[in-house]
């Protein structure tokens, strides 16, 4: 999987999960997705648009355009979700395809001060799918600049 070859995200086979995640944009350095996650609305992952495992296997530049992606996904995220933080999370262990979770956390999430990993599986919400789509509509408006428009932060 490190190589590539058995990864579950761009190799031959796809993760079962992926089914459940919901495509919102490409941008320059790859793929982004909602979770449809109740206790966490917002939560986004965006995928690198290659197989690497590590951000050192990422030239300078890739490596910036990577965290300027990560950067303006999460000011996406946080002006349409408003959440009272953000976490960050490249880990890998279970998926080796470099991926970065930008979680929403809200004080009243039933998770605030803990990591969302804890979770057991019977305590995670699903987000309604009308509120999903809402939600990834509009993350992708933020993160598409429009024609004339000056996207500041």
């Amino acid at each position: 999987m490190i190589l590539g070859t058995e990864c579950a995200y761009c190799g031959p086979r796809k993760s079962a999960d992926a089914e459940e995640r919901i495509p919102v944009t490409t941008l320059p350095s790859g793929e982004v997705v909602l979770q449809p996650d109740g206790n966490f609305p917002g939560y986004c992952i965006l995928y690198y648009h290659r197989h690497a495992t590590e951000l050192f296997q990422l030239t300078p530049e890739e490596r910036t355009r990577f965290i300027e992606d990560v950067a303006n996904l999460a000011h996406a995220i946080w002006k349409v979700c408003r959440p009272a933080k953000l976490n960050y999370a490249i880990l890998g262990n279970e998926l080796p395809h470099l991926h970065v979770h930008v979680i929403p956390r809200y004080p009243m999430d039933g998770w605030w001060g803990k990591p969302i990993w804890l979770r057991p599986p019977h305590e995670r919400l699903p987000l309604d799918a009308s509120k999903a789509q809402q939600i990834a509509e509009a993350i992708r408006s933020e993160l598409t600049p429009q024609e004339g428009q000056n996207h500041e932060r």
